[in-house]
C-alpha cells in the first residue's frame, strides 16, 4: 500500500523509489542550488530505500514550475539527521546524467552514505551519446569518488533506445 501523501516525515517507509527532476531551461544557479538541496533532503529521508532511480531532465517552459523555486524557500528548510541514511540502498540508477556539479554532488552523497550499495547504473544524457571526450572525463571523475561500500560498482552506460525527438526509453532491471 502506498502512502497517500509523501512528505519528509514519511519517506522512511519507502523501499523502491524513482524521482525525475525537471529543470527549466536557462535556470540560474539559485534554481539549481534549490534542486540540489531538495534532492539531498529527499535522499536523507529515504532511510529504508533499497532501489532508487534518479532522472534529471531539462523541460520546455512550464511557468508554474519556475514560481515554486525561490531563494527564500532554500533557507526555510530544516536539516535532517544523517544517522543511518540510506542503510538499505543496494541499487541506484541515474537517467540523463550530463556530469553537472549538482549530479556529482548527489552521486558522491549516495556513495558516501549507502553502506551496502552494490550497483550504480549511470545512463548518459541523450546529447552526450557521441561525446566520447566528455564521457571519459566523467568516467575518470566518478571512478575517483570514495565509496563507503566495498561492493559498490559504477556502470556508465549510453542509452541506445533514444528517438530523434530526444525521448529516451530504458528499463530498470528487477532484482
Amino acid at each position: 500500500m502506498y502512502p497517500t501523501d509523501i512528505s519528509l516525515e514519511n519517506l522512511s517507509s519507502v523501499f523502491d523509489a524513482g524521482f525525475c527532476f525537471r529543470i527549466p531551461p536557462g535556470s540560474d544557479d539559485t534554481v539549481l542550488d534549490v534542486l540540489v538541496l531538495r534532492t539531498t533532503m529527499i535522499l536523507m529521508g529515504l532511510s529504508n530505500v533499497g532501489r532508487l532511480c534518479l532522472g534529471f531532465h531539462f523541460m520546455e517552459g512550464e511557468p508554474a514550475f519556475t514560481n515554486v523555486l525561490t531563494k527564500e524557500e532554500y533557507f526555510q528548510t530544516e536539516e535532517l539527521s544523517t544517522q543511518d541514511i540510506l542503510r538499505h540502498l543496494k541499487t541506484v540508477r541515474f537517467d540523463s546524467f550530463s556530469g553537472s556539479e549538482s549530479e556529482f554532488y548527489i552521486t558522491l552523497y549516495l556513495l558516501e552514505n549507502a553502506p551496502i550499495m552494490e550497483k550504480m547504473d549511470i545512463f548518459y544524457a541523450y546529447e552526450m551519446r557521441k561525446d566520447l571526450t566528455r564521457q571519459a572525463g566523467i568516467s575518470e571523475t566518478l571512478m575517483a569518488l570514495n565509496k563507503v561500500s566495498s561492493l559498490a560498482e559504477i556502470f556508465l552506460l549510453v542509452n541506445n533506445l533514444c528517438f530523434s525527438s530526444g525521448v529516451c526509453m530504458s528499463y530498470f532491471e528487477p532484482h
